[in-house]
C-alpha cells in the first residue's frame, strides 16, 4: 500500500481523482475490495501514461526565442526561393543547425524534407530521386508522431511529385482524418485530381484551399491558379470576379478582405493575374464601403507594385503614371494613427523614386514631428542619408532599426555603409552581433570568411571556420577554412617551420576543398600552396 500513497504534486486532475479515491477511502472498504483496488490501479497507470509529456515537439512556441527567429528565418527563405542555389544553401545550414540543436523539434524535419524537393526542382538534380529522399525524411517523422498531419501533406505533394496518385491521395486523406488548417492540403488535394482529370473535384477543394489560405500569400497564390486552371476544363472559367465573389461570401470582414488583398499584392513576382485578382478584391470592397481606410491604402500601394520597375542606388523606381496615381489616393487618406504610417512609406517612397529629394526632405521632418511611428520615419531617413552619402548616419540609424524594430532594418544598406566607409572593425561588430544572435555553422562561417578576405585574420579564420564545421560540414565553410589552413601552411614554410607547415596541409586535406577554389582566392600565398600541395 505504500506504493499506492504515493502521490505527486503535480499530478493531473483526472489522474488525481483515481488517487483521491484509493487515499481517502476507508482501508477496510479497500482491503475488501482489493479486486477493484488492483482495477483502479491499473486505470491509474493507464491514465498516468496518457498524461506523459510527449516527447516530440510539434509547435515552433515550445522552442526558445532565439530558435524561432531561426525557424522564421530558415521557413522565410524557402517560401522565398524562386530557384536560387545560394537560398538553398542557406536554408540547409539553419535547418542542419536547429536539428543538432533540438533533435525532437519535428517541423524543422518537415523544412528538411522541403528544401530536398526544392534542390531536385533545380534542373541539375535528378526529381523524382529528390521527392523519394524527401519521402524517407517525412517517413521517419510520421515514425515518431503518427498523428502530426504536416507529414502528411508533405508527403502528399511528394508523391504526386514522383506520380503515385494512390499514394499520395492516402496520405492526404490520412492529413484530412487527422483534422488539419494548412490550406496546402487542400492545394494538394486540388494538384491530385487534376492530375487525375476530374476537374470539378479539383476545383472545389482549390476553392477550400483558398478560404483556408486567409493571408498565407504563397498559398493563394497556388489557390487561385489552379482554379483558374481547373475551371477551364469545367466548361465555366473563373475570372477575377468570381474569386472576388468566392471570397467576399467566405469573409464578412472587409478588414480581412484587404488583408487578404494586400497579401496578394505582396506575392506579386511578375505574374500578372495575382495583381488583378487583389485589384478586383480591392476595388470590390472600395465600391461597397467608400472611404475604406484600409482599401484605399491597399490601392496605393497596388499601384506602387503595378509599377515597379527597378531598384536603383538602393532606391525603388516606379512608373510615372502609377506612382502618380499611388500617390493621388494617398492624399485622399485622412490621417490616422492607423493610417499615418502607410500613407508615409507609400509617399516617402514615391517622392525617392522620382527624385524630388526636396519633397522627401519635407516628408521626413513632417513624419518626425507628426504621428508617424518611429521605425519607418527612420528607415526613411536612412535612405535618405545614403543618397546623402552620410553613410555614418546610415549606420547608426541602421544599427539602431536592428535592435529595436528588426522589421524595418535594411540589411543590405548598412552592409554597404560599412564599405563605403571601408570600417571593417565595424564590419567585423556586425558579424559579432550576428553570432551572438544566432551562432549557427552558416554565421560562423560567415565570420571566418569575413576575417579570411577582410581582416586578412588567418587564424582567426581558422578558428570560427572550426567552429562553423563542428556545427555542420558544409561547401563554403569547407573551402573558406582548407584555404585558410593552406594559407597558414605558407607563412611557416617561409619561416622555415616545415614540420608546422606539413600539419596544416594535412589538416585542409583533411578538411577537403574545391582546388579551383583554393588558386583562385590564394593571393600572394599560391606559389608556396602549390608547392605544399605537390610535395609527397
Amino acid at each position: 500500500m505504500l506504493l499506492i500513497l504515493q502521490v505527486t504534486p503535480d499530478r493531473n486532475p483526472r489522474e488525481f481523482s483515481l488517487w483521491q479515491y484509493i487515499v481517502f477511502s476507508n482501508p477496510i472498504t479497500v482491503m475488501r475490495n482489493f479486486g477493484n483496488t488492483v482495477l483502479f490501479c491499473a486505470a491509474l497507470l493507464g491514465a498516468t501514461a496518457s498524461y506523459a509529456a510527449p516527447r516530440f515537439k510539434t509547435e515552433a512556441s515550445q522552442l526558445s526565442a532565439q530558435k524561432r527567429e531561426l525557424l522564421s528565418e530558415t521557413m522565410k527563405v524557402l517560401d522565398d526561393w524562386s530557384g536560387e542555389n545560394e537560398k538553398l544553401v542557406a536554408a540547409g545550414v539553419m535547418i542542419d543547425s536547429l536539428i543538432k540543436s533540438d533533435p525532437d523539434f519535428l517541423p524543422i524535419y518537415i523544412e528538411k524534407a522541403r528544401l530536398a524537393i526544392m534542390r531536385g526542382a533545380t534542373g541539375t538534380n535528378d526529381f523524382k530521386k529528390a521527392n523519394r529522399d524527401a519521402l524517407a525524411i517525412i517517413a521517419e517523422v510520421q515514425k515518431k508522431d503518427p498523428s502530426y498531419p504536416k507529414s502528411y501533406v508533405l508527403a502528399g505533394h511528394a508523391f504526386l511529385n514522383v506520380e503515385d496518385f494512390e499514394s499520395a491521395r492516402k496520405s492526404l486523406e490520412r492529413a484530412e482524418r487527422i483534422g488539419t488548417s494548412d490550406p496546402w492540403l487542400y492545394n494538394n488535394f486540388a494538384d491530385l485530381y487534376g492530375r487525375m482529370r476530374q476537374y470539378d473535384k479539383a476545383l472545389a477543394y482549390a476553392k477550400k484551399a483558398l478560404i483556408q489560405s486567409k493571408d498565407n500569400g504563397k498559398a493563394l497564390v497556388s489557390a487561385i491558379a489552379f482554379i483558374s486552371d481547373f475551371s477551364g476544363f469545367t466548361g465555366h472559367p473563373v475570372r477575377s470576379t468570381d474569386i472576388s465573389q468566392l471570397l467576399f461570401d467566405s469573409f464578412k470582414d472587409p478588414e480581412q478582405r484587404m488583408r487578404i488583398a494586400v497579401r496578394l499584392t505582396g506575392a506579386y513576382h511578375g505574374t500578372p493575374e495575382v495583381l488583378d485578382h487583389a485589384y478586383e478584391i480591392i476595388e470590390r470592397q472600395r465600391k461597397e464601403t467608400p472611404g475604406l481606410e484600409s482599401a484605399d491604402l491597399a490601392l496605393a500601394e497596388w499601384f506602387l507594385a503595378k509599377g515597379y520597375w527597378k531598384t536603383q542606388n538602393m532606391i525603388g523606381i516606379y512608373d510615372p503614371k502609377l506612382s502618380a496615381a499611388a500617390d493621388k489616393i494617398l492624399d485622399a487618406v485622412k490621417p490616422s494613427q492607423s493610417a499615418n504610417g502607410r500613407i508615409f512609406t507609400g509617399k516617402f517612397a514615391i517622392a525617392l523614386g522620382n527624385g524630388d529629394i526636396g519633397k522627401a526632405s519635407e516628408l521626413l521632418k513632417a513624419g518626425e514631428a507628426g504621428d508617424v511611428p518611429r521605425s519607418r520615419v527612420m528607415a526613411g531617413k536612412s535612405l535618405m542619408m545614403w543618397l546623402k552619402s552620410d553613410y555614418a548616419e546610415v549606420i547608426k540609424i541602421e544599427e539602431g532599426l536592428a535592435d529595436s524594430e528588426p522589421d524595418f532594418a535594411n540589411e543590405s544598406l548598412l552592409v554597404a555603409a560599412y564599405s563605403r566607409l571601408g570600417r571593417k572593425d565595424m564590419q567585423a561588430a556586425y558579424y559579432k552581433r550576428q553570432l551572438e544572435r544566432n551562432p549557427s555553422a552558416w554565421t560562423l562561417g560567415n565570420y571566418s570568411h569575413f576575417l579570411l578576405f577582410f581582416m586578412h585574420d588567418i587564424d582567426g579564420a581558422i578558428v570560427y571556420g572550426e567552429k562553423a564545421l563542428k556545427e555542420m560540414k558544409y561547401p563554403m565553410a569547407s573551402n573558406t577554412t582548407s584555404l585558410a589552413y593552406l594559407m597558414k601552411a605558407s607563412t611557416l614554410k617561409r619561416a622555415g617551420n616545415a614540420a608546422a607547415a606539413r600539419k596544416h596541409v594535412d589538416q585542409a586535406k583533411a578538411i577537403g576543398f574545391d582546388e579551383g577554389y583554393v588558386f583562385q582566392y590564394c593571393d600572394t600565398y599560391c606559389a608556396d600552396i602549390q608547392s605544399l600541395l605537390t610535395r609527397p
